[in-house]
């Protein structure tokens, strides 16, 4: 149908956006680096998507159920993982 089909160009269209601004994503490291820190870089950009992330976490309509007992290893999960890349993905471009 035509709605499937304009469906599927959205998607497509937002697929390239994501490809765009992420191969983007070194360049404004590298260029950002020259006047700012790359831990004071990432806290600056932790701490525009913090709010954000709380609302889809919590208070969107859409925001994924889980169990109280799951909180802990999603919490290690998120340390661990994206906290991690978080620390030192900064610092190996700023290298």
């Amino acid at each position: 149908s035509q709605k499937e089909s304009y469906h599927r160009i959205f998607i497509h269209l937002i697929l390239l956006l994501v490809t765009l601004i992420w191969s983007f994503n070194n360049i404004i490291f590298k260029t950002v680096f020259a006047s700012m820190s790359a831990p004071m870089f990432n806290l600056l950009r932790l701490g525009i998507a913090f709010p954000f992330m709380i609302y889809l976490a919590f208070f969107s309509h859409h925001h994924v159920q889980y169990h109280k007992k799951d909180l802990f290893f999603l919490t290690l999960l998120g340390l661990g993982g994206f906290g991690v890349f978080q620390i030192f993905f900064p610092i190996g471009i700023d290298l």
